[in-house]
């Protein structure tokens, strides 16, 4: 369902979502448009993402990519909420590259936090070091906020590269957080048990952004 890329300090990116039981495709952005200021959503429900900054277009892993600089640009879309909270199923997948380690950087929120001041609740980013489970280094972190409760993610150590990766967030009402990194399983530092219920909070769907760059 993903096949492209995206680019944060010099991550690369396209992403796609899916919601549901019956895993529909609700965005695609495959970042092939070249210039513009907009993504352009393929999955045909219209979608689309606002291109801030200045991301350059690159070749990615399959077909094209969007180089962010790690600062002020970004791909948004401020009306997220509308068909991602409710949903009782979401998988965010993605190819990313990222030209350092060792890094707190996100490349996906689901909140602005050049509004809300705030993201680390709604997700998808490196982290230089574990927190919440003491001792991780390099690693992947994901959350998710329900009408159940709060759900947070630390992966396996060193899951930072700057290799291509097919990064992949899979969440069911009941179940944990789950990460899949080129279609491999990983065991995660520490995962939240599962909340019942939908998601909520969410307020816009940002790439090549995090929790901690507002």
């Amino acid at each position: 369902m993903c096949r492209r890329l995206f680019c944060l300090i010099s991550i690369v990116v396209a992403i796609s979502i899916a919601g549901n039981a019956s895993a529909d495709l609700i965005l695609h952005w495959e970042f092939n448009e070249g210039s513009g200021t907009t993504a352009i959503d393929s999955s045909g429900n219209g979608h689309d993402g606002t291109i801030e900054g200045n991301p350059d277009w690159e070749v990615g892993k399959i077909g094209g990519a969007m180089h962010f600089d790690g600062s002020d640009d970004r791909v948004i879309d401020e009306t997220a909420g509308d068909y991602i909270n409710g949903l009782e199923a979401i998988t965010i997948c993605l190819w990313i590259k990222s030209d350092i380690v060792g890094t707190d950087k996100g490349f996906v929120i689901l909140e602005d936090p050049s509004v809300s001041g705030g993201g680390d609740n709604r997700n998808i980013r490196y982290d230089a070091a574990s927190w919440a489970w003491e001792g991780g280094t390099n690693l992947i972190k994901m959350a998710l906020d329900t009408t159940g409760g709060h759900q947070a993610f630390e992966g396996s150590d060193n899951t930072q590269t700057t290799d291509w990766q097919h990064v992949t967030m899979v969440w069911s009402s009941g179940n944990e957080l789950l990460l899949y990194i080129n279609g491999q399983l990983d065991t995660p530092r520490g995962n939240d048990a599962g909340t019942k219920g939908t998601i909520t909070g969410v307020t816009a769907l940002i790439i090549g952004q995090g929790c901690k760059d507002e």
